[in-house]
């Protein structure tokens, strides 16, 4: 495997969640090692960013947390470097990271450890530094159909009735771009999730953008999206 090595920021794969939604595939196997079309999720990923020029990876790990460092070890088979943020206890989407030590002045990369995309990592980045971002949330246009009609109301006052309107929002897509600065609001040792994390920088007055993404993108963290996964995945 020849890694295109050209980004120095680090990658960091947020895979210690224990995956209950997948029980009981997950009861022996951490849900980011479940297989997508007989490769780990885990390792497409890390491969999708070794091919975008990444070569710096830290994986949070928590729930069987031996399975991924035994298959990943120091990443000298892909030819990069892992480490590992090892919990002793659930620290939310986010809390790993108050404990990263001697960081690098380069935006880096956070990503849920059950997201299967294929995102250009690149633009990502240069979008962060274009626009000055502290935060950089990628998002999904995501559409949900009521399935009943919607009556609009001024008091008891019925303004009008829509039969099973379609309400669309930008949800977020589980990767982030984060500039050093913002591990300061980050408590140790605390359970503290993503949210929190860019409420407090926006509180702050950090910049905070959105990146939207337009190219494949999914959750693998529920039963039918492991199976449309391993029907999709190329």
């Amino acid at each position: 495997f020849l890694p295109n090595i050209g980004q120095p920021n680090r990658i960091i794969i947020m895979a210690g969640g224990e995956g209950k939604r997948l029980r009981p595939l997950t009861q022996n196997c951490p849900k980011p090692m479940l297989s997508i079309g007989g490769k780990p999720l885990l390792e497409i990923m890390i491969e999708q960013c070794i091919d975008a020029g990444f070569s710096q990876f830290t994986i949070s790990v928590n729930y069987l947390k031996e399975q991924i460092m035994s298959y990943f070890g120091n990443g000298s088979k892909w030819g990069v470097s892992i480490d590992y943020l090892q919990e002793d206890k659930p620290l939310g989407t986010v809390g790993a990271l108050a404990s990263l030590q001697n960081f690098s002045k380069d935006p880096f990369l956070v990503i849920n450890g059950d997201v299967l995309t294929k995102i250009n990592f690149a633009e990502l980045l240069t979008f962060h530094e274009e626009c000055v971002s502290a935060a950089t949330i990628c998002v999904r246009k995501h559409s949900v159909t009521i399935p009943f009609g919607v009556v609009n109301m001024n008091g008891h006052t019925v303004s009008g009735l829509q039969e099973k309107p379609t309400l669309s929002e930008y949800v977020s897509a589980g990767i982030y771009v984060l500039s050093p600065q913002l591990l300061e609001l980050i408590p140790k040792d605390s359970f503290f999730d993503m949210p929190q994390l860019i409420q407090e920088a926006i509180d702050a007055r950090h910049t905070v953008n959105a990146f939207p993404i337009h190219e494949y993108w999914l959750d693998v963290g529920h039963p039918e999206t492991l199976a449309q996964a391993n029907g999709e995945w190329a």
